[in-house]
């Protein structure tokens, strides 16, 4: 039996689409602590992280990184004495972005 080339990469792009579902579907089953939950809206994930942020103000760099990973939270560095440094322009209600100078956060905020 010949496969035409058409039906070949049609194929190959659907085992992509899966292989990249399953992984995304894995990544986000890690996040949520084992448990698939498909409740979880972004106001859910923002408002955690809101209550969350104030925890972080006043820490040191490598506080807050063993804090964020223990918590299972995403985190990133948006400033650092001063100067802006280079994010994504992407929005992820759960995600904390911090304001560091001299070594200590001094804001952090969502998204």
């Amino acid at each position: 039996m010949k496969i035409k080339k058409d039906h070949l990469l049609l194929i190959v792009l659907v085992i992509i689409l899966v292989v990249l579902v399953i992984l995304r579907l894995g990544i986000w089953f890690s996040r949520n602590n084992n448990e698939l939950s498909f409740n979880k809206t972004w106001d859910d994930e923002l408002s955690s992280c809101e209550e969350a942020s104030s925890h972080y103000v006043g820490l040191s760099e490598p506080q807050v990184a063993d804090k964020a990973k223990r918590e299972n939270r995403p985190y990133r560095v948006v400033e650092r004495d001063g100067e802006g440094l280079a994010i994504t322009d992407d929005y992820r209600p759960g995600r904390l972005n911090f304001e560091i100078n001299k070594g200590v956060v001094q804001k952090a905020t969502c998204g």
